[in-house]
């Protein structure tokens, strides 16, 4: 699915799960505000938790943004397990929304590794 033909709507709730993404994966810091180890502990319940009202909301939002929850779980875990970091540092690039060709292989990969069949 071409970025011309999803809605604004889409786009926004795909945004929602990106900046999970990013909250989840942000690195550790000395010092750290009590309030960002809350934020990202809160983001990987979010992304990885099966059951409970949290998953339906989690189930809710990918419908939102066409994607397929268990797989987008499936994506999620694999994304907060990257010791590398790697994978945030590609998705900064989409939410910078960056115009590059690794930004458009990298969200046509997560949208094919996260969608349905559109």
């Amino acid at each position: 699915m071409s970025d011309d033909t999803i809605s604004n709507e889409t786009k926004l709730w795909r945004a929602v799960i990106y900046q999970a993404l990013l909250d989840a994966t942000k690195p550790e810091a000395d010092n750290e505000p009590q309030e960002s180890v809350n934020d990202r502990e809160k983001a990987i319940r979010w992304l990885t938790i099966v059951s409970g009202v949290t998953a339906a909301y989690f189930s809710d939002v990918c419908d939102f943004a066409g994607f397929n929850p268990s797989l987008m779980k499936q994506t999620a875990i694999r994304i907060t397990n990257d010791p590398t970091g790697f994978s945030r540092k590609r998705l900064n690039v989409l939410l910078r929304n960056e115009a590059s060709d690794e930004t458009y292989w990298y969200t046509e990969r997560f949208t094919i590794m996260a969608s349905t069949s559109i």
